[in-house]
């Protein structure tokens, strides 16, 4: 029963790492198995034809990357590379529309969309929570405001202060 519940504290502790390892095991599977599809041959009536100019826009825009040496992402869209020609100035990619791993990139993005969202959300409590406590400490709200004690010096005159550089220093003494 220990061993359980410290591996739930576990994988809570490690839970965005976790969810990547999770990701990578799936993306290992689902490579896998479009590489023996892709071995056993592929019927041309089962590939979409990308044809993508060498020089264009698209080839360094961000909806279409080569992911690995034989992957492409366009428009959000996985594919794997059966087969390429260059014909002149274009290259024409034979690929697989991978569904499942398009499917998985998705869920990549929306993860991370929800992550920053809850980072997001812990700022501006924090932000809240720091305003409240420079109100609650010094009285004043904004970003010109000069921080100052709530008591004089004059009253406490042993009370170190951390910051000396609200007032200006007093000049050196006269040489003589």
């Amino acid at each position: 029963m220990r061993t359980v519940i410290s591996l739930l504290l576990l994988f809570l502790l490690f839970q965005p790492s976790a969810y990547v390892a999770f990701f990578k095991l799936q993306q290992h599977h689902i490579r896998k198995e479009i590489k023996q599809k892709i071995k056993r041959g592929v019927p041309d009536d089962e590939l979409v034809l990308l044809k993508i100019a060498k020089n264009s826009d698209i080839a360094s825009d961000n909806f279409f990357r080569l992911m690995f040496e034989n992957e492409i992402r366009l428009d959000g869209n996985m594919y794997d590379i059966v087969r390429q020609e260059d014909r002149g100035d274009t290259t024409w990619y034979f690929c697989i529309l991978d569904d499942k791993e398009t499917g998985l990139f998705t869920n990549l993005d929306g993860w991370v969309k929800r992550e920053f969202d809850k980072n997001s959300d812990r700022k501006s409590n924090n932000d809240r929570r720091l305003q409240s406590l420079s109100l609650w400490f010094f009285g004043q709200t904004g970003d010109d405001r000069a921080i100052k004690p709530h008591f004089s010096i004059a009253e406490h005159p042993y009370v170190f202060r951390s910051k000396t550089w609200f007032s200006q220093p007093s000049p050196p003494p006269p040489q003589s």
